[in-house]
């Protein structure tokens, strides 16, 4: 009886992460195409991102091209320093709740952050936020798995 409480455990599990997975609650259903913010700062929604594979690591077009730009992508922290309230390092996922108490995105669907040299950011596991930097593709360990993007970033605003 316990392992069958189990199984049906590790399902749901599986199946709420396949299913929260599948589409991002912040700029569901937008335009896989690049649009831009006010300033002209390429905007990259995670269906973008998608478009990196997690088996060949094979980019699409549009990957490649913001490869190494300065861009802005919405989504939520992840923090990765003991305090909380003024980070320089996190994970960027798609999903509020991500890699905390459920299996982490896939790592396509996170974004390794690390704030230029003397900037911080001073938001929550709950806040929705604009990351604004430079992304760059390839593959990195993070202490919730592998990501295939990294972002040097510039500054951290509220999502709006």
């Amino acid at each position: 009886m316990r392992w069958k409480t189990a199984l049906l455990v590790m399902l749901v599990m599986a199946g709420l992460a396949l299913l929260v997975n599948r589409e991002s609650p912040i700029g569901a259903g937008l335009s896989r195409t690049l649009s831009k913010d006010t300033s002209g700062t390429p905007v990259v929604e995670w269906a973008t991102l998608r478009g990196l594979d997690n088996h060949t690591g094979k980019s699409s077009a549009e990957v490649a091209a913001i490869d190494g730009k300065p861009v802005k992508v919405p989504g939520y922290i992840v923090p990765l320093d003991d305090d909380s309230r003024e980070i320089t390092e996190f994970l960027l996922v798609p999903y509020m709740g991500a890699c905390v108490h459920t299996p982490p995105p896939p790592p396509n669907q996170m974004i390794y952050v690390k704030m230029l040299k003397g900037e911080k950011a001073a938001f929550g596991l709950n806040d929705a936020v604009w990351v604004e930097g430079a992304i760059f593709v390839g593959r990195r360990s993070s202490p919730y798995g592998p990501t295939f993007y990294a972002m040097t970033a510039k500054s951290v605003s509220a999502y709006q």
